[in-house]
């Protein structure tokens, strides 16, 4: 079964909303970017939460990617892809991950060449879009309220979601593969 579920929601000191309306906003309508693979997309997501450090993105899969065949050998290999056997086109959205959230520059020709050669310049926007999406969490991390006491974890310690047609996240039961 699935139900709506609401994030929490960022206002600033004075408690005006505005700047939690313009986030929400923005994540909604990213989510709603369907240009890279879904098993990708996840990839990028959970290597973002690591390099924030959010533990609670980091506990969540999305059931798109699982049913889609993600499986956490493949997940295990996110933090070391370099070395890794995941396939030359999950390698370059990590390595623009990695790109994206440490070097606040232009990328470099060993990042960028790469995944050229694997995306399409749509499927990079997309990327970059996610990138930024997947980033928002700092913003949890850094306030100290990127907890998972409020989620259902299956005995694997994973909550899982999808997103609905107007990109608002949805729990649901784990997905069969």
């Amino acid at each position: 079964m699935t139900t709506a579920t609401r994030a929490p929601r960022i206002t600033e000191p004075n408690g005006d909303p505005a700047l939690a309306t313009a986030l929400a906003d923005f994540l909604r309508e990213a989510v709603k970017c369907r240009e890279l693979d879904v098993v990708v997309d996840e990839m990028v997501r959970l290597r973002c939460a690591r390099q924030h450090d959010c533990r609670l993105c980091q506990t969540v899969r999305t059931g798109d990617a699982v049913r889609a065949g993600l499986d956490d050998q493949q997940i295990g290999k996110i933090d070391f892809y370099e070395s890794s056997d995941l396939d030359e086109r999950a390698k370059a959205a990590l390595r623009v991950v990695d790109w994206f959230i440490t070097r606040p520059v232009p990328a470099d020709t060993p990042v960028l060449d790469p995944a050229r050669a694997q995306y399409r310049e749509l499927e990079l926007a997309d990327l970059c879009v996610h990138i930024a999406r997947n980033s928002s969490q700092k913003i949890m991390v850094a306030l100290g309220i990127d907890g998972t006491d409020h989620l259902d974890l299956d005995e694997d310690g994973h909550s899982y979601f999808d997103y609905d047609a107007e990109g608002t996240r949805t729990t649901t039961s784990r997905p069969d593969t």
